[in-house]
Formats: C-alpha cells, sequence, structure tokens
C-alpha cells in the first residue's frame, strides 16, 4: 500500500485490488509491525491510522499456540 501511495503522489494511475469481495469482522485485519508504522508516518499516515487501529494483544498461531514459542506470552505490553 506504501508502494501504491508513493506512485500515486508521482503521478501514476494506481489502483489497488482486495481478494475477498466483502471485508468480514473476523479474519480481515492488518498488523503493522513497527517498522511499517514509520514508513506510514513519514507518508503523513501516521495520526490517521493510529486513530482507527486496535492494539494487537497475542498472536494466535495456526497449531493452537499463543505468541512467540506458542507459550501463551503477549507479543505486546499493552
Amino acid at each position: 500500500m506504501a508502494a501504491a501511495l508513493l506512485l500515486a503522489r508521482d503521478g501514476h494511475e494506481v489502483t489497488v485490488y482486495e481478494r475477498f469481495a466483502v471485508a468480514q469482522p473476523l479474519g480481515s485485519g492488518l498488523m503493522i509491525q513497527p517498522t511499517g508504522l514509520a514508513v506510514l508516518q513519514a507518508l503523513g499516515l501516521g495520526e490517521r491510522l493510529v486513530a482507527m487501529a486496535a492494539r494487537h494483544r497475542a498472536a494466535v498461531r495456526a497449531g493452537g499456540g499463543h505468541g512467540r514459542g506458542g507459550v501463551g506470552r503477549a507479543l505486546c505490553g499493552a
């Protein structure tokens, strides 16, 4: 998305496609790591993004474990 924004700002016509026809409440989240957030802040989107974001508390692995190493620890301290 950052690449699309930069290309559009440079005058290119950009279309971003979504894989799903309709966004659903579960499974349609987007997790942005600190480096990605820094890029979005540099693009002037940081405050807007943070205003509509939800803080991520823990990850659940496909095998049923939580967080790092499947030991049930939250990945952030919030």
